[in-house]
């Protein structure tokens, strides 16, 4: 099964890490906007075992020409696994066509909504790694940083200036942190 190996800093603005992707020689693969919508069981036993099922609403900002298009994601992540320094997790994503009528199935099947976040991302890849610039209101901007290994990772992580402990916990546990 696909893992994902993810963290990310939170920056006061972009402007730094755009100045070393486009040094580096980054690929701009395009900004949207996402809209989350997270579902569990009424029981929260999805939750209760780490693990998450998400559908994302996708609309472009910007893409280059033959890029990314407005779309649906359905999402099924599996518990956190152990690394030091990044978040470590199985993903299962596929596009769906229409993404209300996924709702609804999930709904017939007895689950619900129980969180949502919306959030702005520019992507851009660089040796092998995915670099997601995010704006979470009210959360403020991060830079996520996808990578195949933790050596990887660490090396896009310096030399994109990323400074102090990753952030490997969700945007979703983050809200919830802040709200109390």
């Amino acid at each position: 099964m696909p893992q994902e190996l993810e963290a990310k800093w939170k920056v006061v603005d972009f402007g730094p890490v755009r100045r070393a992707l486009a040094a580096a020689g980054a690929e701009f693969r395009g900004a949207v906007r996402q809209s989350d919508v997270f579902f569990d069981r009424a029981d929260g036993s999805l939750r209760a075992a780490d693990r998450a099922l998400r559908l994302r609403r996708l609309d472009v900002i910007d893409a280059p020409a033959g890029g990314q298009s407005d779309g649906w994601l359905l999402t099924a992540k599996g518990p956190r696994g152990h690394c030091d320094r990044a978040k470590v997790r199985q993903e299962i994503q596929t596009a769906v066509a229409d993404g209300e009528a996924v709702r609804a199935i999930l709904s017939g099947l007895g689950l619900s909504e129980q969180a949502r976040l919306e959030k702005r991302r520019a992507s851009y890849a660089l040796d092998e790694c995915l670099v997601e610039l995010d704006e979470v209101p009210p959360l403020g901007c991060f830079v996520e940083i996808e990578a195949p290994d933790e050596a990887r990772l660490e090396a896009m992580r310096s030399r994109l200036g990323l400074d102090g402990p990753a952030i490997v916990e969700s945007y979703l546990k983050l809200m919830e942190a802040r709200d109390g």
